[in-house]
């Protein structure tokens, strides 16, 4: 569950819109601050002045380690509360509710759960004096478990705990029972007089959506504000909240009969309950995390909404409360999200933005120090930003499907897996019929795989490496033919290097296995045409660690059309791994033949005390 999601209530007065009077100075943009990659990161209402606050050094992307999420500004614009975390690869590093200056300077811890219990969110009280947090813990029972939410507030240096309310339920497992209060606060903020508080509640018992609660932070009585709703923000004068929404029911999927689908922003006047949709026309993408400036002019929020039919990742928005002047302020990877204003400066003016696409998702640096560094297609491959990496051994895996293009139109989204060829995928492809040809390209072999609607894949093997592409669309009037993995192909180049690179990529090696059954299947059938014989005289359904293929038709004419290609394909380089392990050292090479000249950029050869076996076509 993401923590820190509130909002803050801004205490400055209204900006007077429109042009200054003479001889009075404009006033500057008004600042925002986001979560971006696992950092906190500023910029300005006109898209300028986009600075990193913490984490600078940080390998953006990295599916481990330190993140930095929530950001929370104080009233008076001079500090930021933010979550930490780790998943324990970084110790030493203090984490939780931490507290920094505006400037991304002075960050230390802010508070300190005790054991045993978990800090849901937390946000400032009105005057910036104090932190109003919620926190959840249990305690077990003979029979099940008491689960205790608190509300409280302490100093902004931690001290002076004063609990506001608590929500306690007791489950009995033997009777699948659940008694006492259910709705559950997970978010909080408060009225600009710190009158009232509203809190954002989650049954966890029911598929219920989330509702707001007012609650008396001098009793701890609560009231139903508004019902299927989350991510409240008070307007300046209290008069409106802006929340977010899935009640309109868009793209709703299921799991464990918990349902969700596409959250809207909408916004409630207070004093008569009318509810209005923020954002006009037919919904784009979801759209959540409203937060409104402090001077009144506009909504900062959080966006998936897309121009054209590609997907585009999280990005941060701003609009006039009446829907008007729709300003998209960032477009990059990873994701930007839990937008927050800084209070003072200007939010009135309208911008027609078209921010450049910002690639930051990179692999890690130790990738590019591998004997045989895997092959990937840089920060980004036709319009898609990669959005994801992860590396295993001396296996990479890089994500591209977050469209940088203002037009939102972009070729489909691209997963590349590359890994020295031991990793037996295309004895696995063969086997369940998966090859529908191949061809030369960049002195490598490109073997193409799967083609079915809205998906196609394919394998590329070169200098000892194989690259696998696989293009998937999800939406109506994209198409995935083979002429993207040939782009892909062209795009290739040795993990950690930006630019691309021309010429080969290195010789076709292919696994020794897949060369020698296909080989043998070719002679059998052309002596019997049967199939079935030459599958099982080939032994290609026999594979250890594929459980449960048998022979099949499909696959073995996916074998036998292989071996004729190969045949004309005329003579490759094989290589024999001694274990089926994705690691360079497992492998051992047979052959005649020297390796140099199959490596691509003159690297350093894992193969190299090994030999090359040679595939003559002679069947």
């Amino acid at each position: 569950m993401k923590t820190l999601f509130a909002t803050f209530i801004a205490v400055t007065a209204f900006a007077v819109p429109g042009a200054a009077a003479a001889g009075t100075p404009e006033e500057d943009p008004a600042e925002i601050v986001f979560e971006n990659g696992g950092r906190i990161v500023s910029i300005k209402a006109d898209g300028s002045g986009r600075t990193v606050l913490t984490r600078k050094n940080a390998w953006v992307g990295q599916p481990w380690g330190i993140n930095d999420i929530g950001p929370l500004v104080s009233p008076d614009g001079n500090s930021i509360l933010f979550n930490r975390y780790n998943d324990g690869f970084n110790e030493g590093i203090p984490t939780g509710l931490m507290l920094m200056n505006r400037d991304g300077s002075g960050i230390h811890p802010a508070y300190e759960p005790p054991d045993g219990a978990e800090l849901f969110s937390g946000n400032w009280s009105s005057d910036g004096e104090r932190i109003y947090l919620i926190e959840y813990s249990e305690e077990s029972t003979p029979t099940g478990g008491i689960g205790t939410t608190t509300l409280f507030s302490v100093k902004t240096d931690g001290t002076d705990r004063k609990v506001i309310t608590k929500a306690v339920f007791e489950y009995d497992e033997e009777d699948d029972k659940v008694t006492g209060q259910k709705w559950i606060p997970v978010d909080v903020a408060s009225t600009q007089d710190g009158s009232r508080l509203l809190i954002t509640t989650y049954n966890f018992f029911t598929d219920k959506p989330t509702r707001l609660e007012w609650v008396n932070p001098d009793t701890g009585t609560r009231s139903i504000f508004e019902d299927s709703a989350a991510s409240p923000s008070f307007s300046p004068d209290g008069t409106e909240v802006a929340f977010s929404s899935d009640r309109d029911g868009i793209n709703v999927t299921c799991y464990e009969g918990n349902c969700s689908g596409d959250a809207q922003i909408f916004i409630k006047e207070v004093s008569s309950g009318v509810v209005r949709r923020l954002l006009p026309g037919s919904p784009v993408g979801a759209s959540g995390e409203p937060d409104w400036s402090s001077d009144g002019n506009r909504i900062a929020f959080t966006s998936t909404r897309s121009p054209g039919i590609s997907d585009v990742g999280a990005e941060i928005w701003t609009v006039a409360p009446d829907g008007s002047c729709l300003t998209r302020l960032t477009n990059g990877a990873p994701d930007s999200d839990s937008p927050q204003w800084v209070p003072g400066g200007s939010a009135a003016a309208c911008f027609d933005l078209a921010p450049a696409p910002l690639g930051e998702v990179t692999v890690s640096r130790h990738v590019s120090e591998l004997k045989l560094p895997p092959l990937w297609a840089g920060r980004s491959l036709g319009g898609q930003l990669m959005n994801d990496s992860f590396q295993y051994g001396a296996s990479l895996g890089t994500y591209y499907s977050d469209c940088g293009r203002t037009d939102g139109d972009c070729m489909p989204p691209v997963a590349i897996d590359s890994e020295p060829v031991c990793g037996r995928s295309l004895n696995g492809d063969l086997m369940t019929g998966r090859y529908l040809g191949m061809e030369r390209r960049r002195g490598g072999l490109l073997i193409r795989n799967t083609s079915r609607r809205g998906l196609t894949s394919s394998s590329f093997y070169s200098g000892g490496l194989e690259t696998e592409f696989w293009i998937l669309a999800r939406q109506k009037g994209m198409t995935v033919g083979f002429g993207y993995h040939r782009r892909m192909v062209d795009r290739l180049r040795p993990a950690g290097q930006v630019e691309p690179v021309a010429g080969n990529l290195g010789g076709i090696v292919l696994p020794w296995t897949a060369v020698r059954k296909s080989r043998i299947m070719l002679r059998v059938y052309r002596k019997t045409h049967s199939l079935k014989q030459a599958a099982e005289r080939s032994r290609v359904f026999n594979e250890r660690g594929f459980i449960g293929i048998g022979y099949n038709a499909r696959g073995a004419r996916a074998w036998l059309k292989f071996g004729r290609d190969l045949r004309r394909l005329g003579k490759v380089k094989s290589v024999k791994c001694k274990r089926w392990k994705n690691l360079p050292a497992t492998i051992s090479v047979h052959s005649r033949a020297e390796t140099d000249s199959i490596l691509p950029f003159g690297g350093e050869d894992p193969l190299k005390s090994g030999k090359i076996l040679s595939f003559k076509g002679d069947a």
